[in-house]
């Protein structure tokens, strides 16, 4: 009798443990972290998040800026290192350094780098780095086929956009393969293809994004017809579908919301063109058409740049037949309910690359202008999203030259 009553507690504890243990599938999914679309690029991104600050690229070298961005250093705790100064032969050997880098994320403690491999050099690959947030025990956790252009993390797994030339033999195929992977943090053996397409002449993902249970991107053919279709992805089912039904020039995720715009007219010699803009739901449907009474510049045919859960921003057009002259340039920031904020200076942004809305602090801007002497400078900008209504303005995060922090490399 004592024995079968002591089975009986052990199988009762045994329950009670395991109804409480955190090993069920719901409450590991719940511990993930969701991808920081406030952070996503064009392709792939150049800047991230941290608790203590932010990450960024400057050329091939992972920088780190404080919370408040006063103050920024290479992510390489060797004391002897010169990084970007090292001669060409030495600067594989900096922590912060990562040839052609493409996106980063910071996660619980550990950076995630896209970068170029320097061990394969039949062709040229990119694989995915883990490193410790000073840059030590950097890994390979995933290396693409051929061409890798961007990653994220979303609830445990890695979404990359991948593109392949050639097919299973190396033979060179007629249109490229462009592919959306999914890949497992935890068992990064584990992968599906979740989305490919091999239709167009120069197909390309841009705008890889995830926000709820949605995969977004653009699908774009740079041929000369220039066609772009937003589709997104649904994570549960795997279910693909456009997330307008229109040609679109761009797509902008807000909260709760996509933004859309339809190009209605191009002129690719003069560079100019017409738009409309439209409000969707994160499910690509009631779409609502933006019009001057929402946003007041959409009447002047001003750019929707980007969003963050607060705010709607646009700018002047800078650049083609119709752009605004430099000195009267304006960034507009509005909130949803179409209130202008302010208007703040923008003519001093002279060739922007990528832009990030951001967190609830800062939006980031990054620039290459070229300078003399074939070079150009690498500038990242912010606004304090604080200041907004007040004395908002632009200010310098970090610039040098390209020559200094792309500088030849002897590997």
């Amino acid at each position: 009798m004592k024995k079968n009553l002591s089975l009986y507690i052990s199988l009762l504890c045994f329950l009670l443990l395991s109804s409480c243990s955190p090993s069920s599938s719901k409450s590991q999914s719940e511990s993930f972290s969701d991808c920081q679309k406030g952070f996503m690029g064009i392709s792939g991104n150049k800047i991230y998040p941290s608790s203590d600050g932010y990450y960024f690229f400057a050329g091939h070298y992972l920088m780190f800026a404080d919370r408040h961005l006063k103050e920024t250093t290479f992510v390489c705790n060797k004391p002897e290192c010169l990084h970007a100064e090292e001669a060409p032969e030495n600067r594989i050997n900096c922590n912060a350094f990562f040839l052609e880098p493409r996106s980063l994320i910071c996660e619980d403690n550990n950076l995630y780098i896209l970068g170029r491999n320097l061990q394969i050099k039949e062709y040229d690959a990119y694989s995915i780095y883990k490193t410790d947030i000073d840059g030590n025990n950097r890994s390979n956790i995933y290396t693409a086929k051929e061409q890798m252009d961007a990653f994220l993390l979303h609830q445990g797994n890695i979404y990359t956009s991948e593109l392949n030339f050639t097919d299973d033999n190396g033979k060179l195929l007629d249109n490229p393969i462009v592919s959306i992977h999914k890949i497992s943090l935890a068992n990064t053996k584990k992968e599906d293809v979740i989305f490919q397409d091999d239709t167009l002449n120069e197909g390309r993902i841009n705008r890889l994004n995830c926000y709820n249970h949605y995969c977004y991107f653009d699908l774009i053919d740079f041929s000369e017809t220039m066609t772009t279709e937003s589709k997104k992805i649904n994570l549960d089912t795997l279910e693909i579908s456009n997330s307008f039904p229109f040609d679109t020039a761009s797509t902008i995720l807000g909260k709760n919301c996509i933004f859309c715009e339809e190009s209605i007219e191009n002129d690719l010699t003069n560079h100019t063109w017409k738009s409309r803009y439209w409000q969707l739901d994160v499910n690509g449907e009631n779409p609502v058409e933006l019009t001057k009474e929402f946003f007041s510049v959409i009447e002047k045919n001003a750019i929707m740049l980007t969003a963050d859960d607060k705010y709607v921003y646009f700018h002047d057009i800078d650049y083609g037949a119709n752009a605004v002259a430099k000195e009267e340039r304006r960034f507009y920031v509005y909130t949803y309910d179409g209130n202008l904020v302010c208007e703040i200076p923008f003519g001093e942004i002279q060739n922007y690359i990528d832009y990030y809305a951001g967190d609830n602090r800062y939006l980031f801007i990054y620039e290459k202008v070229p300078v003399e002497n074939d070079d150009s400078k690498i500038i990242y900008r912010y606004l304090d999203k604080t200041k907004f209504g007040k004395d908002a303005r632009f200010e310098v995060l970090f610039e040098g030259y390209q020559s200094q922090y792309y500088g030849t490399t002897i590997y």
